[in-house]
């Protein structure tokens, strides 16, 4: 990917997340650019079929001043409806402030979609931080990998694990490997959609 814009000192692409914002079941990739003046921005890249990452921050209605200058971003569903949202802390430098905004999603509850949120078995550390779960539906195969955070001006990340499944209407199953001894996982079949899921290992 290649942005056009002009060099300067102390800029930088600051933070970036993957999320599925549609529930296609592609991952697409939000990213927050600082600088001492107001011109970088946030951008938001939507993946298509072929693997290309398109800009559709204008499309979205999200070119604006009030998401220029952003520092560090998180993705979440805070209001829990079926879609990932958006927090994005930013910077003023005069006066110096950090406001916070959050980016409600209202489309990407449209696709299908599942959220898995893990309950840790014996042996396994409360938040079962480290453990991977992969889900096969109609086709489509996905993994996430449940993470504490990103490291340097990174956010807490979410501990329930988001997939967008498309047009896929059923889920064929879903696989946690808990992080201990090699081998130790467990498999769901048949799993609802559109709904947030529990599995205890």
């Amino acid at each position: 990917i290649t942005f056009d814009y002009p060099k300067a000192s102390h800029t930088g692409d600051y933070d970036a997340v993957w999320s599925d914002f549609d529930n296609d079941g592609l991952m697409d990739l939000t990213m927050v650019q600082g600088h001492y003046s107001t011109y970088f921005r946030t951008f938001f890249l939507k993946q298509d079929t072929s693997g290309h990452f398109n800009d559709v921050t204008y499309e979205l209605g999200l070119l604006t001043p009030n998401l220029k200058n952003t520092q560090a971003i998180e993705t979440f569903d805070y209001d829990l409806d079926g879609d990932e949202d958006l927090i994005i802390a930013q910077i003023e430098q005069t006066p110096i402030v950090k406001p916070l905004r959050i980016l409600r999603n209202d489309i990407g509850n449209t696709k299908n979609w599942v959220a898995v949120k893990l309950v840790a078995p014996p042996g396994v550390n409360k938040s079962s931080i480290g453990a991977r779960v992969y889900i096969w539906a109609g086709g489509l195969f996905r993994m996430r990998e449940l993470n504490a955070g990103r490291g340097n001006y990174a956010g807490q990340q979410p501990f329930i694990l988001h997939f967008g499944l498309g047009d896929a209407a059923a889920i064929d199953s879903i696989k946690v490997v808990w992080p201990c001894e090699p081998g130790n996982s467990i498999t769901v079949f048949n799993s609802p959609t559109n709904q947030i899921i529990s599995i205890t290992g």
